[in-house]
């Protein structure tokens, strides 16, 4: 077991089988090597879902464990790009079955990896210095424990997150913000970060300001001073966000200076804005949201990243009906070409579904309107079909009870849903 952990190839295995005894999957970045997950697309780690379990097989996990504990070599498994992938494998299946373990494991990891310091010439710690080790702290980050996460922010983070930002070392600060569950403690990361926040939304790092966004809408603080100070940059001069300067700035944040592509509405800016449409009062992002010109709001949904924007502003619990009137106002003209996109028809289906039938009757005839080139259009068409136009056009009062009957169908396939 020991060569097959530390082999380039029969690593895989390995990780393969903490997968199936312990019944946990997890994304396939995590049990990939790096030059793998390089080479891949795929975003985000961690737990993707839970299989059949056999008490015989948490035995083996168990056995592992304890057995990979002893071993001499245990403070060099997360420096080698083969191991410390193990390593990350271990740590995620044993949050999702044998999670008593998961703590001792993670102490002595910081005991033997991550306590380990360069030398007098360089301030960060020696755990920064490998990208392999880097990994290995951040997945610790989402799975610890309180206690695991305040040693290691005390220890390897406080006081060196601004130099760890300026470095790749940065993926590890985002991992700390979003691991943070302590109010406290996320406001003193907040405030030793805050008089560098002009600078990483201007210069490219939307990934760290994002962090921080999700974390203060997750936590519930923060979230007045943070809109304010995206005011400021966004150099918009009314308090109350009633200008687009503010969204059109945020849409376009890159999650890093390196960050490569041609779309003006980026992953990490379309993300932000659904965050902040997610605290508890976002007036100023639906203010400056609802300021944009009609075709430009249209363009918003029928972008690959902005359509997701409507999800979140028909869902937020923080955005009310008024809101959502104000937004099907302003599309009033647009529906037609929203529909006939193939991201803004899947905008158009949100919206769509939180309105009443007199709304939906009167976004309809605005389809019906311009029959021809809607329904001639692949997207249009299905938009027409779904939602039975040709009806409405022949018989309104066979269409309203048809629309009743769907809503109804909807309602109860929701609760079939939520019930445990």
């Amino acid at each position: 077991m020991e060569e097959f952990v530390n082999d380039t190839y029969a690593s895989h295995v390995v990780r393969t089988m903490l997968q199936c005894v312990s019944g946990v999957t997890v994304m396939t970045d995590i049990s990939k090597s790096k030059k793998s997950r390089d080479q891949s697309d795929e975003n985000g780690d961690g737990q993707r879902g839970i299989m059949a379990r056999d008490k015989a097989f948490l035995e083996v996990l168990r056995e592992f464990t304890n057995r990979i504990m002893l071993w001499p070599q245990f403070g060099d498994l997360a420096y080698n790009e083969a191991s410390a992938a193990t390593l990350q494998t271990l740590i995620l299946v044993l949050n999702g079955s044998l999670g008593k373990l998961l703590p001792p494991l993670l102490d002595l990891l910081y005991s033997k990896c991550f306590s380990q310091e360069e030398g007098t010439e360089n301030t960060l710690p020696y755990v920064f210095q490998d990208n392999c080790a880097q990994r290995t702290l951040e997945v610790a980050l989402s799975v610890g424990s309180s206690t695991f996460y305040d040693k290691a922010y005390e220890k390897l983070f406080k006081g060196r997150l601004v130099d760890l930002c300026e470095t790749e070392s940065k993926f590890a600060v985002i991992s700390l913000i979003g691991g943070c569950k302590d109010k406290e403690k996320f406001s003193e990361i907040y405030e030793e970060l805050e008089p560098n926040f002009k600078r990483f939304f201007t210069e490219g790092e939307g990934g760290i300001m994002l962090a921080i966004a999700k974390a203060s809408q997750k936590l519930v603080t923060k979230q007045g001073n943070f809109l304010s100070k995206l005011l400021e940059f966004s150099s918009c001069t009314d308090p109350e966000g009633n200008n687009p300067c503010l969204i059109q700035s945020v849409l376009r944040i890159q999650a890093s200076k390196f960050s490569k592509g041609s779309s003006k509405i980026t992953y990490a800016g379309s993300q932000m804005v659904q965050t902040l449409l997610r605290f508890n009062k976002p007036i100023k992002m639906i203010n400056s949201m609802l300021s944009l010109p009609a075709n430009e709001l249209r363009d918003l949904f029928c972008d690959p990243c902005g359509s997701y924007v409507m999800d979140t502003f028909v869902s937020s619990p923080s955005i009310g009906e008024k809101s959502r009137d104000r937004l099907r106002n302003k599309l009033k003209g647009e529906f037609a070409g929203l529909a006939s996109s193939r991201n803004g028809s899947r905008a158009f289906d949100s919206l769509w579904a939180v309105s009443d039938i007199k709304t939906k009757a009167t976004i309809g005839q605005e389809l019906l309107a311009k029959e021809a080139a809607v329904s001639g259009n692949q997207w249009g068409s299905i938009i027409f079909a779904k939602h039975g136009l040709s009806l409405l056009r022949k018989r309104k009062s066979d269409w309203e009870a048809f629309q009743g009957q769907e809503t109804k169908k909807r309602k109860l396939f929701k609760e079939f849903l939520s019930v445990p």
